[in-house]
């Protein structure tokens, strides 16, 4: 008599084993939904072996037509979506999405130059460029000149043979410094090198960089402002020109520097509000800056939207709908007063970042760019007492108030 479990028969014949892995296809009304649905496949069904092998085959390039998916390093449906979002609202050809800003920024440098080129970047730029550029580089020897973007006549100056890079940010962070890029996309243009500009302050609601002859990529920290709710990290590349679109695409999928669908999704959500919160930022950010102004105890308020600021006419000519959402203003005193300030501030919160819906400050000094040398630093336009500040979406005349009580506890050490 035999010791063996009768199994339990099957209607079609398939084992349970089967039938609790087998691939389950997706309803077809599921694609009606509304908001943006989240794929986490990694892989994807092929129709056939000459289906994967076309799909493989392809450029290196986000995968947008209707041919399909194969691997989510390569692309993935909830990704593309975002992408071509963003392509819209930059009015270009193509966009990538990266995991972080700084991914964006290195894959693409790292895309363009090669042992023996040189790059010419703003000195102003963000730290992590700056260290990125500054140190890394010299491993791979290639030739980095910062420059003063604040007179673009310095990149000309700066160009050499073997240049191929010219990097840009506007408005700078955190000085607010404009850098003028209709001369400079004319200057990238006659010396025949690639033009990269972070517009991460602005986003395309204030300057559609692309759209300026010259520019040849336009990048954007999507953790910031595209976001706009401090719970994702994210970049993009977006260009006109799909011969270099598809070079970095290449970078991006060796290095593996690729969004996950969730934050995908969730930099969809932030998109759809993009316009509503970037009016409100401006906004607020103007009556703000305004009331700085006017404060004794601030040296200086860089905000482009004053016209006190040396870029204010730039800015009109380069900016629409406002200024932007930040401003950097420097404290009476120096450094410990600068601390004392963000310290001691209730509503407004101290932390790094910018470009959500709360309202965020730092000290520029003991973070964003204390891995600058101070001297590079201080040349750049940051002092020792400069605050930088990501004005949020509660109401200015709060956001006033806590200010003011910041700077009473100040006076009142003093």
């Amino acid at each position: 008599m035999s010791s063996e479990t009768p199994k339990t028969p099957t209607p079609n014949g398939q084992e349970f084993a089967t039938k609790a892995a087998r691939f389950y296809p997706v309803h077809a009304q599921s694609v009606r939904a509304l908001s943006t649905p989240i794929v986490t496949a990694t892989t994807f069904q092929l129709a056939d072996v000459e289906h994967g092998a076309r799909l493989t085959g392809k450029p290196d390039k986000t995968q947008n037509d209707e041919d399909g998916f194969i691997y989510s390093r390569w692309a993935n449906p909830t990704v593309q979506l975002a992408a071509q979002c963003i392509s819209q609202l930059e009015d270009c050809e193509g966009t990538l999405l990266f995991s972080s800003g700084m991914n964006a920024i290195t894959s693409a440098l790292l895309t363009f130059l090669s042992s023996g080129d040189h790059l010419v970047c703003a000195r102003g730029c963000y730290g992590g460029v700056h260290e990125f550029v500054g140190n890394f580089f010299q491993k791979y020897n290639i030739g980095v000149t910062f420059v003063d973007a604040n007179d673009v006549n310095n990149f000309e100056a700066a160009i050499q043979p073997n240049t191929r890079v010219l990097y840009a940010e506007t408005p700078c962070n955190p000085t607010m410094r404009l850098t003028d890029l209709y001369t400079l996309g004319q200057i990238s243009k006659k010396a025949k090198t690639i033009l990269i500009v972070d517009g991460t302050f602005g986003t395309p609601y204030h300057t559609k960089t692309l759209s300026i002859e010259g520019v040849d990529i336009s990048l954007h920290a999507c953790t910031k402002y595209m976001g706009g709710h401090s719970d994702l990290t994210a970049g993009c590349i977006s260009s006109n020109n799909i011969e270099l679109l598809t070079s970095v695409a290449k970078t991006q999928r060796l290095f593996g520097g690729i969004l996950s669908p969730f934050d995908a999704m969730l930099l969809m959500r932030g998109l759809k509000t993009l316009d509503v919160r970037m009016e409100r930022h401006a906004a607020n950010a103007l009556k703000i800056a305004k009331w700085l102004s006017a404060h004794p105890m601030v040296d200086a308020v860089h905000y482009p939207g004053l016209d006190t600021h040396p870029d204010y006419k730039l800015a009109c000519k380069m900016m629409n709908n406002g200024f932007g959402g930040m401003i950097s203003f420097e404290i009476k005193g120096g450094l410990e007063e600068g601390k004392a300030f963000v310290q001691n501030l209730k509503l407004i919160n101290l932390a790094v970042s910018l470009g959500s819906v709360e309202s965020l400050i730092c000290h520029s000094a003991s973070t964003t760019h204390l891995m600058v040398p101070r001297e590079t630093r201080l040349a750049s336009g940051i002092s020792d007492g400069l605050v930088r500040f990501s004005v949020g979406l509660e109401h200015a005349d709060d956001l006033i108030a806590d200010m003011d009580r910041g700077f009473a506890v100040i006076s009142k050490s003093n």
